[in-house]
């Protein structure tokens, strides 16, 4: 196919570097995020809950396993094409209830995260909420675009981009009746 890359390309492609201690970061804190392992196909394997690092920067919400790392975890969250919802609770792995959750949903994926108070829960929406409407405004012109928005929103492309192809790679490797393991 062209314009796909091979699992092995996809994989193997450098990871841009992002400058997150710059102080243009919009929000930045940590959180529970909740992983569903092998797509939710098998329900003995319930959601784990993972901790993670979250930087808003420009329109992509960065994921990092430790605080200060340049690795971004997994592929950056567009904000400008999700949906962003309060979740009322959710339970981690021990069956515990969490009660401050916020949900990220687009037509590829769904993000659930819990953060430790309300507060910081609604912080994250209404920030989530405003960058969504800035990327939208920049994308149709109506909004300037900063040097150092523009320097993270080429990362989150590329990171994103990266990640796609992926998937459509394991897509078309599966589909012709290969089997990809992680």
């Amino acid at each position: 196919m062209a314009g796909v890359l091979s699992r092995d390309e996809a994989t193997t492609l450098e990871t841009p570097e992002l400058k997150i201690s710059d102080g243009h970061s919009t929000l930045q804190s940590w959180a529970l995020k909740r992983r569903i392992r092998y797509a939710g196909l098998l329900p003995c394997f319930p959601p784990v809950w993972n901790n993670r690092y979250l930087v808003l920067r420009g329109k992509f919400l960065f994921r990092f396993a430790e605080d200060g790392e340049n690795e971004v975890k997994g592929s950056p969250i567009p904000v400008d094409v999700v949906n962003i919802e309060i979740v009322d609770e959710a339970f981690d792995d021990d069956g515990e209830i969490l009660p401050y959750c916020f949900k990220l949903s687009s037509i590829r994926k769904t993000y659930f995260f819990a953060v430790q108070t309300k507060e910081e829960r609604d912080q994250w929406v209404v920030e989530l909420q405003k960058a969504k409407e800035r990327a939208i405004k920049q994308s149709l012109g109506h909004a300037a675009v900063e040097s150092w928005e523009r320097q993270s929103n080429d990362v989150g492309r590329k990171l994103y981009d990266q990640s796609v192809n992926r998937e459509k790679a394991d897509t078309d490797l599966t589909s012709s009746g290969g089997v990809v393991l992680y």
